[in-house]
């Protein structure tokens, strides 16, 4: 890998904090997370989004109110297709939810507008944290990391097959993709030859 270098002011922005970025399948659309952070020990977050248009991205936007609810924390963004349609996963603490941050998922529609957004429901969610979604259509199957289904350690990534409309019971990824730490963000390459996560287990710079 080569040394990593700052994106441009565009999608960085001074005294906040970027992160959390996807493309849409045909990579003309780029969503972040941008969070602000409260007192010292909470961020609110929302989700942005820009468009490729004329060889340039433009000005990021706020994604709508079915994304963004008021008040609450919304972030993690993926675009996985179920049934050949795109929908955006997140990870939000919005009312309706089990409890702490759930994953909630929204079609995205051919004119650009955004369904209700659905609660992935009660075998993923929990009274605790899932965060981090990673949809993997061809498998049909949801990633996300949880402190609460039994696991390693810390945060641990599991997967959910997507069948008949809801989401099945998950199954712990197993080692050595978990650890006793803190495991998330699992993802899969383009070429679906190689898996990343990111993780603070032994051999973490911090």
């Amino acid at each position: 890998f080569l040394k990593a270098k700052e994106l441009d002011t565009l999608f960085n922005k001074s005294g906040i904090h970027n992160a959390n970025t996807c493309f849409n399948k045909d990579f003309t659309k780029i969503f972040i997370t941008r969070c602000s952070q409260q007192n010292a020990s909470f961020f609110q977050c929302e989700i942005l989004f820009s468009n490729w248009e004329n060889n340039k991205w433009t000005d990021l936007k706020r994604l709508p109110s079915q994304i963004n609810a008021a008040n609450t924390n919304n972030t993690q963004p993926n675009v996985g297709l179920i049934d050949n349609e795109e929908y955006l996963f997140f990870s939000s603490n919005r009312s309706g939810g089990l409890g702490g941050q759930d994953i909630w998922y929204s079609k995205i529609n051919a004119d650009g507008t955004y369904s209700a957004a659905i609660n992935a429901g009660p075998k993923v969610n929990s009274v605790e944290d899932e965060i981090t979604p990673f949809y993997e259509h061809q498998k049909k199957m949801l990633f996300f990391s949880s402190t609460w289904h039994k696991g390693l350690g810390g945060f641990d990534i599991f997967k959910s097959v997507y069948k008949d409309g809801k989401f099945e019971e998950p199954e712990n990824a197993g080692y050595p993709i978990n650890s006793s730490l803190n495991d998330i963000y699992y993802s899969v390459s383009s070429r679906k030859n190689m898996a990343y996560i990111s993780s603070n287990r032994k051999g973490s710079y911090f």
